[in-house]
């Protein structure tokens, strides 16, 4: 739980702060300075809720699709929603993330284990929670 909630607020710094504070600067912009915190909120949920597809997409989708190579994240030492989620089913996926995932054969494992583990499922249903926020 407290990794996923880590996860959350590294996807609302790289992500969903630019949206929000832009959903935010329209209200405000637009004579309607009273609806600048919703206007915020709702850029913050879309935000996240775009980061967690994001994420998902580089397990579930192409290179081709994506224009950048699947499990690009794993690559960067990126543990983003779906490792998280797949680390309550693998916990040995701990010591992977702890290393960046660094080693030879850890992105193949974490991959597998992503894939093995419901953890798409879950980033997608989160995903789905911040759409409907």
């Amino acid at each position: 739980r407290v990794a996923i909630t880590a996860g959350i607020e590294k996807s609302y710094l790289k992500t969903a702060s630019l949206i929000a504070h832009g959903c935010q600067a329209v209200a405000l912009n637009s004579g309607r300075p009273h609806l600048q915190n919703v206007a915020y909120q709702y850029g913050r949920n879309m935000g996240i809720a775009f980061q967690l597809v994001d994420d998902m997409l580089d397990f579930i989708s192409t290179s081709e699709a994506m224009g950048k190579a699947t499990g690009a994240d794993l690559k960067l030492g990126l543990a983003t929603a779906p490792v998280l989620y797949a680390s309550l089913k693998h916990p040995e996926l701990i010591d992977l993330i702890s290393r960046g995932f660094n080693e030879k054969g850890d992105v193949e494992l974490a991959l597998r284990m992503v894939q093995d583990s419901n953890g798409i499922e879950l980033s997608k249903s989160l995903a789905q929670i911040y759409c409907d926020k």
